[in-house]
């Protein structure tokens, strides 16, 4: 892929072009149709800039359930090793193989990340400050523990 002539190339992925609308994220989610979530697309374009949508291939979305005790222990280690609650958001992503992961085994799936809102995930300039690393170790650290209680 290859956007503006930016010099990004590598992994496609809508999320990693533009930021997601609440919209189209839903109708992701949702497993709204390509035709449905392109018309969604170029409705948001800007007059006078072409936008093609090329489906490259696709998997089904999977959503973390947040209120059993896998989730519960997961929100309460980052709590503890970043000194403030967890925000629960959904964000899209493309780990085709958690579903299968989810119906294989049948346990809660958690799906986690410790990178900054400002990152920049999967571009060149991507970035993740030390500080933001050691806590995330200690999260992890601190999950595992709590799994065992």
């Amino acid at each position: 892929m290859d956007c503006n002539n930016t010099g990004y190339k590598g992994r496609c992925g809508v999320y990693e072009v533009f930021p997601l609308s609440a919209i189209i994220r839903d109708q992701i989610l949702d497993r709204a149709s390509t035709a449905a979530i392109k018309k969604q697309i170029q409705s948001l374009t800007t007059p006078g800039v072409k936008v093609t949508v090329e489906v490259l291939g696709s998997a089904p979305p999977v959503t973390c359930g947040v209120d059993n005790p896998v989730a519960k222990a997961l929100r309460a280690a980052y709590s503890e090793a970043f000194g403030r609650d967890t925000a629960l958001i959904r964000v899209g992503g493309s780990i085709p193989v958690s579903i299968d992961f989810q119906e294989a085994v049948g346990a809660p799936l958690v799906i986690s990340g410790i990178g900054e809102a400002d990152a920049a995930a999967h571009s060149p300039n991507e970035r993740l400050s030390v500080d933001q690393y050691h806590r995330g170790i200690e999260a992890i650290i601190r999950f595992i523990c709590k799994l065992g209680e």
